[in-house]
């Protein structure tokens, strides 16, 4: 199966094997362990994305302003070496419309896989 960052406990204690990364490139903390690309599934990319979502009339200089701040935290050595202590990568800083592009197309393709396979939502 896939595991989030929490299955990495279990990889760690040598009681999981991991098989491949879901990323577009290889952890470099696990060289040997191939993308699912490389595994016979290209153009498989998933990776866990976290935003700040503001108000839509935040003015420009305010979503500049936390933009530039959390760049800085998100690239800070510490939280760096906290998500390597995890098996994960930090994330690279994005600027707004880099954010609104690759939420614009992770939208569309996974509609787009939602539309192929007839995937319907359940409720509880």
């Amino acid at each position: 199966g896939i595991v989030s960052i929490s299955g990495m406990i279990l990889v760690k204690a040598g009681k999981a094997r991991m098989l491949a990364t879901t990323m577009p490139q290889r952890n470099p903390d696990f060289p040997d362990v191939p993308t699912l690309a490389e595994s016979g599934l290209p153009g498989f990319d998933l990776a866990n994305t976290y935003i700040l979502y503001v108000p839509a009339q935040t003015p420009a200089n305010i979503v500049a302003a936390l933009n530039r701040e959390i760049a800085q935290v998100v690239s800070a050595p510490d939280l760096k070496e906290k998500f390597a202590a995890d098996g994960a990568i930090a994330p690279p800083p994005y600027t707004p419309e880099q954010l609104r592009k690759n939420f614009v197309a992770d939208y569309a393709r996974w509609e787009g896989v939602i539309k192929r396979t007839g995937i319907k939502p359940e409720a509880d």
